[in-house]
């Protein structure tokens, strides 16, 4: 492992809620997001990059009234390295970028340059996980609608007490709905919990359900 334990730790916690952006019903995190963490886990002389290729894919201009707007797209190859006590830890992604401007195509080559450069430094750093966007390519986890990071590290033994404390309530409710009180109380706590635990959950409480209806 070229990364030590205290950097795994940093990475593989939970992903914070408030650096989760949204535009046009997706989320992401932003280049200055990525940077700052970069440098908090990785130290400001840790990482770096280095430009492998930038390219033109396409223009175009389109009549807007009496304006004209223009396009410009392009792609941007990165390589990412990161230096540890360890050892040193490379990546490699392409970025995209589209740049619009009703003054000139300038602008627009500066807008789609500067994006896809951006893209392809958060896909690089998406491959060290959580903290860098990873997380937010499972469609399901909660930390999309603001909750906490479905993909984040758990403490198992916190996690297997609190999987029995839940267990117990469930044993203890003696009507449906008492069972579905327990239910909905204990939703948020059950969400951060391993998927086999959240199995193992549900089964106890249709099992009970079943009991309740005899």
């Amino acid at each position: 492992m070229l990364i030590s334990e205290d950097q795994v730790k940093m990475l593989t916690a939970g992903l914070n809620p408030t650096a989760v952006s949204k535009r046009q019903g997706l989320s992401y995190v932003e280049g200055h997001w990525v940077i700052d963490r970069a440098n908090e886990i990785f130290g400001f002389g840790g990482w770096q990059t280095s430009l492998v290729d930038l390219q033109v894919r396409d223009t175009c201009e389109t009549p807007k009234g009496d304006r004209t707007q223009n396009k410009v797209f392009m792609t941007a190859t990165l390589k990412l390295t990161v230096m540890t006590s360890l050892g040193t830890v490379v990546r490699e992604d392409v970025g995209f970028g589209c740049g619009i401007s009703y003054n000139s195509q300038g602008d627009c080559y500066e807008l789609a340059s500067k994006e896809a450069v951006t893209d392809a430094m958060k896909r690089c750093f998406r491959t060290f996980g959580n903290q860098f966007g990873n997380s937010l390519y499972q469609k399901d986890n909660p930390i999309h609608q603001g909750g906490a990071d479905a993909k984040a590290a758990v403490d198992e033994e916190a996690a297997k007490k609190s999987l029995r404390k839940i267990v117990n309530k469930i044993a203890k409710a003696t009507n449906n709905d008492a069972l579905k009180a327990v239910i909905s109380g204990c939703r948020d706590v059950a969400k951060e919990l391993p998927q086999g635990m959240r199995d193992e959950l549900n089964q106890v409480a249709l099992a009970r359900r079943a009991e309740l209806k005899e």
